[in-house]
């Protein structure tokens, strides 16, 4: 939780109506600053002793810190992992539950949710406002409780072509697998989750995908993720990020025997990791001069790599330019194609 007094409420009470009740709540507050604990001090009552609250003092601008907190806390068979602001349907637990029990499975996931795009005038969804959509899967979808394969080349194939998607929140987890195998949040900003996910592919025995639209995930602009910024916080931001998770990454894979002997997977999945962030970095670059880009790669970049930065930038910006010349041609020929099709026609 974290500045959410607007919606931290909505999302205890979604836990309140839930149909099956045996379970416990930690809400860890990740520093915030307006009315969120109070509000949140005011639910301990109606949970019956089930609540538990803990405080990191200091924000970092990461959840991991109140991720990894939590699940120390936690005594409970499964863990589940909820955002302040978001909201589950009021069977959720139920079936995650017993779908983990049925198929004894170490991780069950949802391959699609709710989404739902707040606003200032309208933070909460009426029913004609949700809209099921993969989480970052492309399908096709599972119409039935179905387990992925024990192959981990086949899992890492499947995470690599956006047909599982990264989210913890579609996630219910046997806490023993988390606890034994050191499986946490790094410490990085953003898409520690993808990373998370990673572990749990590389270590969970049984997977199991249900079809259930369990999670509504509500879009908030002033997320880490999306709040503005200017193109050079914007890219900085991004570039970061995609620069600790690769370290951490390559440094985690490269421990693993599977990965020393079957290098082209560590590659997919490096490759995926930096293709998500690099996606952000050139939405940005590709609206500015490239002079102009050039020196923002070069002062993010010389931060972290001295003297090589400028190379490094001038590289980035090249390759950036070069992609942009190509689509630009494939556009024009394109549009000669079709100047022919009326032409002949």
């Amino acid at each position: 939780m974290y500045n959410t007094e607007k919606y931290v409420g909505a999302c205890l009470e979604s836990l309140l109506a839930q149909t099956f009740q045996n379970f416990e709540v930690i809400v860890v507050d990740n520093g915030s600053t307006d009315n969120s604990a109070a509000i949140l001090e005011s639910y301990v009552p109606k949970f019956g002793g089930r609540l538990k609250t803990a405080r990191i003092e200091k924000n970092s601008g990461s959840p991991a810190p109140a991720y990894n907190k939590a699940v120390t806390f936690s005594r409970g068979k499964y863990v589940f992992v909820m955002d302040s602001d978001d909201l589950l349907v009021n069977n959720a637990l139920e079936i995650f539950y017993n779908s983990a029990e049925n198929f004894q499975a170490d991780v069950v996931y949802t391959d699609k949710g709710f989404r739902f795009n707040m606003t200032e005038d309208k933070p909460f969804p009426a029913q004609e406002d949700l809209q099921i959509s993969g989480w970052q899967g492309q399908g096709p979808f599972v119409d039935k409780p179905t387990l992925d394969s024990e192959n981990l080349a086949e899992r890492v194939n499947l995470f690599c072509t956006s047909r599982m998607g990264w989210t913890p929140w579609e996630k219910l987890v046997r806490r023993d697998l988390l606890i034994e195998n050191d499986i946490t949040f790094p410490l990085i900003k953003s898409s520690g989750d993808i990373i998370w996910t990673i572990e749990l592919i590389c270590h969970a025995k049984n997977f199991l995908r249900i079809p259930n639209p369990l999670y509504i995930y509500r879009s908030n602009p002033n997320s880490v993720t999306r709040k503005k910024r200017t193109p050079r916080e914007e890219i900085e931001f991004w570039m970061g990020i995609n620069i600790e998770g690769i370290k951490f990454l390559d440094d985690w894979l490269s421990r693993r025997k599977f990965f020393q002997e079957n290098s082209q997977y560590k590659f997919n999945l490096l490759e995926f990791f930096n293709g998500i962030h690099c996606n952000n970095v050139i939405a940005v670059l590709q609206n500015l001069p490239q002079h102009e880009a050039y020196e923002i790669l070069k002062s993010a970049l010389t931060e972290k790599f001295g003297e090589c930065g400028d190379l490094l930038a001038y590289l980035c910006t090249s390759s950036n330019l070069s992609r942009l010349r190509m689509l630009m041609a494939n556009q024009r020929a394109l549009e000669l194609e079709n100047k022919l099709k009326q032409i002949q026609g």
